[in-house]
């Protein structure tokens, strides 16, 4: 669809700000941990499924947001997925243990999973071929700031707030972007109908669920977590097989034939395992047991999520 100049700078920035939303999001909840811990009364391997389950379902939800981009009308799709993060900040917000908060960042991570892609997709439709390298590179200025923010501006609203404030700034930073998405951004592309693989995201989540909750559980129980772990790579191998085999796969892992992607690939999960391991840990560490505040971590944490 041909959009004219100021057209298309309105709708870059909705994108943008969305999936700036959605990227601070995910890192608000590092600072604010031991806090949570200690509210709540649990333990760190409970606790950190608010980050480590929040990256799950991002990952999992994005092969199949690239999908639901030529399922639904783009229209329709980014005020679902914005609705979706509104709703389930809100939940969040008001929620007085645990669980209601664990599942409200869960919902926060299907829709953010989404948006991400969406945003990705949208802007390099909208913008012309000589123009795609700024907009990509404007894409990932975002994909960086958002995360580098997110424990800084935690950091600093828990010295003067409880975590409750942490869902009810994503609740008003999303529902400025729906509010603009309703009166601005034109469809880009009408629907169309193509098949989505649901079992192979199915496989995918139940696996990748059961691993990590096996590591989590390995500890307490050994047994149970080992079960939990080797039950977690069959179903991994079964969505994998099922990926090799498919004409129109959930997941393209046929690009693992090619040396130099099959490598990055390994080096990329390596990085961002010690990365995402590291920010659990250093938080319960400077503020649990050094009696740094909340801010203080933030600034320690900040350096290292620059560099990513």
């Amino acid at each position: 669809m041909e959009l004219n100049r100021t057209t298309r700078l309105v709708v870059a920035a909705v994108l943008l700000a969305a999936a700036f939303t959605g990227l601070l999001n995910q890192t608000l909840m590092v600072t604010a941990m031991p806090m949570m811990m200690h509210d709540f009364g649990i333990s760190l391997s409970l606790a950190q499924w608010l980050t480590t389950g929040n990256v799950l379902v991002v990952g999992v939800v994005t092969p199949v947001s690239a999908m639901l981009y030529e399922r639904f009308s783009t229209r329709a799709l980014f005020l679902w997925s914005t609705g979706l993060f509104i709703a389930a900040s809100v939940l969040g917000f008001v929620a007085d243990n645990f669980w209601p908060v664990l599942a409200a960042r869960l919902l926060q991570a299907v829709a953010s999973g989404i948006i991400m892609s969406f945003a990705q997709i949208a802007l390099l439709r909208i913008t012309s071929p000589r123009r795609m390298g700024t907009v990509l590179g404007l894409y990932m200025m975002v994909v960086s700031a958002g995360p580098a923010i997110g424990p800084v501006m935690s950091g600093v609203m828990l010295e003067y707030l409880s975590w409750h404030a942490l869902f009810g700034a994503g609740v008003l930073m999303m529902a400025v972007v729906f509010a603009a998405a309703v009166f601005t951004p034109p469809n880009i592309k009408a629907a169309r109908k193509i098949a989505i693989d649901w079992p192979s995201f199915v496989l995918s989540f139940v696996g990748m669920g059961l691993f990590l909750a096996g590591i989590s559980t390995v500890q307490e129980a050994p047994l149970v977590g080992v079960s939990m772990m080797v039950a977690g790579l069959l179903f991994v191998a079964w969505f994998a097989r099922r990926q090799w085999s498919s004409a129109q796969p959930l997941l393209n892992l046929r690009l693992l034939k090619g040396a130099t992607f099959r490598r990055m690939t390994v080096g990329v999960m390596l990085a961002f395992g010690v990365f995402l391991g590291t920010e659990t840990i250093i938080p319960v560490l400077l503020e649990s047991h050094a009696g740094r505040s909340g801010f203080a971590t933030a600034l320690v944490m900040l350096p290292g999520r620059c560099r990513m």
